[in-house]
């Protein structure tokens, strides 16, 4: 918590609770009735195709899910088709901001198409762009919404919001204009070994007052050197580049975990770098790893970052189909789990071996799809879309364990059924680092768009009798969908969440934030009173003068699921 921050947030009371009373003093030893969190549930998201075509009609006796080898009991089986109905949006009571605006049925087929122009040549945006506008055009009259967002410099930017009419698309896209990548932007910085040659036999010429050659000794040395420092630079940039990228795909899987099915994204990108090293990503260790010729937290930062976002992305039941702006040739499949003895930083398009994993990083981690360069590209956004349509959503109760990766596998009673899903999961366990905590946190509260993990409204109030009033002070109300909650019935309807809020002025700058956890176990009644009602919190902050809005970031802290709603001031 910042020192400097303006905002006050004094003390919340939850609905039902006793006044006076903690919330670990209510905790009572009457057995309480069993709730499990559907948080606590792995869903897996099957696709089911024979001849190329879904195969329909299956049920959960025809399905064998097995992780890390071992038969697991499926607890819940839909097959899923979704409708050829308009997506609706709920419009939220006057004076209530939400981040819950779908109906309740769910907005049917989700496409989000991700112009990546942070990693995209500038001929490649443009080959890309006309190949989306094409594809629009030739979109059937559907009801599914679709977002394009971009990957810039800048950060997420989105471009339309989602939208069922590809007209509207289609001129968002119009208004699109290429611009120099980041990627060729750090490649113009790079000294060629001609350019690096001559610097030196320059250098020496300047301290010996004569001429020099190029298999001179010093000249050699200096050549070495340079190229060195220029490497280690566009290095830098390159993983810059990546952690950029990636917190960005972070930030989108936020904002649409809260959406209910398998949702499909479509990813055009030219590569990003990639560092691997000793530690395989599958099993990632908090803090620096030690390695020659490169800061500590790059390495670090590239591994937990990758490892991260699969995750997020997996937990979100969002499938990352990869349109690769730079293959030339499929790389096919290839482990993902990264494991390798030398540290490699490389841009993914300066490798195949590098390309595979990384590309096939995301696709293997989340059932999506690979479509290279010289494929027909208005087939591989028709294919993402149609695989969102119709699919068997599966999920079982996981058994509880070390954290870290677990690997899936799903079968089908049913010769000739070909499936398709994601390799794994990621079982989160209760040891969580605090950095990852404050970096999900801080990626909600910049993020253009809401984290819809929980369910979260918020309205502003009026003081009661007796509360102390304070200039600038505003009251407010928070609701928490306690669906979205882990609460633990083995430990007393024990909860955990953390409420963290900021401000922001016109400039789009926040002027401080402060988190606080609100911790406790639920006596029966008010167990009933919450799942209700919700989680009601009310309380009261301090705003300066020149805000505009606030932005409110709750998480579960013990699943790690994230909600956010911005509330603008009312004047």
């Amino acid at each position: 918590m910042r020192k400097s921050a303006q905002i006050s947030v004094l003390i919340a009371t939850l609905l039902g609770m006793s006044p006076g009373v903690s919330l670990a003093q209510q905790a009572s030893t009457v057995q309480t009735p069993t709730f499990r969190s559907q948080s606590e549930l792995v869903q897996i998201p099957v696709l089911v195709r024979r001849s190329g075509k879904h195969l329909a009609g299956l049920n959960a006796g025809d399905f064998t899910v097995l992780e890390d080898g071992v038969i697991q009991r499926i607890a819940r089986f839909e097959e899923v088709s979704t409708p050829d109905q308009p997506a609706q949006w709920q419009e939220p009571a006057m004076g209530t901001f939400t981040n819950d605006l779908w109906q309740a049925n769910g907005p049917g087929r989700v496409t989000i198409l991700v112009f990546d122009l942070l990693n995209t040549p500038f001929v490649k945006q443009t080959y890309l762009r006309d190949s989306l506008m094409r594809f629009l055009d030739a979109l059937p009259a559907r009801h599914d919404p679709i977002m394009l967002a971009a990957f810039t410099a800048k950060g997420l930017k989105i471009v339309h919001f989602f939208t069922t009419d590809p007209a509207v698309l289609r001129a968002a896209v119009a208004k699109m204009k290429s611009h120099m990548s980041e990627v060729e932007r750090s490649s113009e910085l790079a000294r060629s070994k001609e350019e690096a040659t001559q610097a030196a036999i320059s250098v020496v010429e300047s301290q010996n007052g004569g001429h020099a050659e190029a298999d001179d000794p010093e000249v050699k040395r200096l050549k070495e050197l340079f190229q060195t420092v220029s490497d280690q630079h566009v290095q830098r940039l390159d993983l810059h580049r990546t952690e950029l990228t990636l917190l960005m795909m972070q930030q989108l899987a936020q904002s649409l975990s809260g959406i209910p099915g398998r949702k499909s994204m479509v990813w055009a990108t030219g590569g990003i770098a990639y560092t691997r090293g000793s530690d395989s990503v599958e099993s990632p260790t908090p803090g620096p790893h030690k390695t020659e010729g490169l800061a500590d937290t790059q390495i670090a930062e590239g591994n937990d970052l990758f490892d991260s976002t699969w995750r997020k992305l997996s937990d979100a039941n969002i499938a990352v189909y990869v349109v690769d702006l730079e293959e030339l040739t499929n790389p096919g499949y290839t482990d993902a789990s990264f494991q390798a003895s030398q540290v490699q930083s490389l841009r993914v398009t300066r490798g195949y071996g590098l390309r595979a994993q990384a590309m096939n990083g995301f696709t293997d981690k989340t059932g999506g799809s690979y479509c290279p360069l010289q494929q027909n590209l208005q087939n591989c956004f028709t294919n993402a879309m149609e695989d969102s349509g119709r699919y068997y959503m599966l999920a079982y109760y996981p058994v509880k364990g070390k954290q870290g990766w677990r690997r899936l596998k799903v079968r089908v009673a049913n010769p000739g059924a070909r499936v398709h899903t994601r390799s794994g999961y990621y079982f989160r366990g209760r040891e969580e680092h605090h950095e990852i905590r404050e970096g999900e946190v801080a990626q909600a509260l910049a993020s253009p768009l809401e984290a819809t993990g929980i369910p979260v409204s918020m309205r502003w109030t009026q003081p009661k009798a007796g509360d102390a009033v304070k200039p600038e002070m505003r009251w407010l109300e928070i609701v928490i969908d306690p669906k979205a909650i882990t609460i633990e019935s083995d430990n007393q309807n024990h909860f955990y969440l953390s409420v963290t809020a900021a401000s922001r002025n016109e400039k789009g700058e926040y002027k401080g934030e402060l988190a606080k956890k609100v911790e406790g176990r639920l006596h029966p009644e008010d167990l009933k009173t919450v799942l209700a009602k919700g989680f009601v919190f009310r309380d009261s902050i301090v705003i300066p003068p020149g805000e505009i809005d606030v932005r409110f970031v709750v998480r579960d802290e013990i699943s790690g699921r994230i909600g956010s709603v911005t509330a603008k001031l009312l004047q």
